[in-house]
């Protein structure tokens, strides 16, 4: 999955739960996945095909879907949540250390600091648990690719981001 993919997703997802803090409205949703379409942006094949089903929900009965639809279609097609705010901070940490964990399979240093924060992720604990792999990562000196670094970039915590900003410059 290329960053610019993981933009979009995330970019997506956090205008339909603005939408769903609004109350669910078919019109919207639809409205609003059909500008995401106007715009042309990078997407994934699963994302595509979200974006094919909600399209036109907005367009007479035969088109809408129930709120209990679209979550579900979202997190079997996603997986995410689209009623939990924390879902994007689990999707973009999850695949922050997949793609980490693919840099640096052969590097047993990074394999421990993942495997140290897994239980945090367990827990939910996302912040902490990317927080802490980044200060690891950092103390030792690790280059991370920018692109996996930049898979952070949606991850709107002050901390997180002034970690990642020094990791940029490692």
């Amino acid at each position: 999955m290329t960053l610019e993919e993981i933009k979009t997703t995330v970019l997506y997802i956090q205008g339909l739960q603005a939408l769903w803090k609004e109350d669910y409205n078919a019109e919207k949703i639809g409205d609003y996945t059909f500008s995401i379409v106007c715009r042309d942006y990078n997407t994934t094949d699963e994302l595509w095909e979200v974006i094919n089903e909600l399209q036109f929900m907005g367009e007479g009965e035969e088109w809408e879907k129930t709120k209990e639809e679209v979550e579900t279609l979202i997190q079997e097609k996603l997986g995410i949540s689209i009623c939990e705010p924390i879902s994007i901070l689990s999707y973009t940490t999850n695949l922050f250390i997949k793609q980490l964990t693919n840099d640096f399979s052969t590097d047993s240093l990074v394999l421990s600091f993942i495997e140290q924060i897994k239980e945090l992720i367990t827990y939910q604990e996302y912040t902490l648990a990317l927080e802490n792999l980044l200060k690891s990562l950092l103390e030792k000196c690790i280059f991370i690719p920018r692109d996996t670094l930049a898979i952070l970039d949606n991850i709107e915590d002050t901390q997180i981001q002034r970690l990642q900003q020094a990791l940029w410059g490692v």
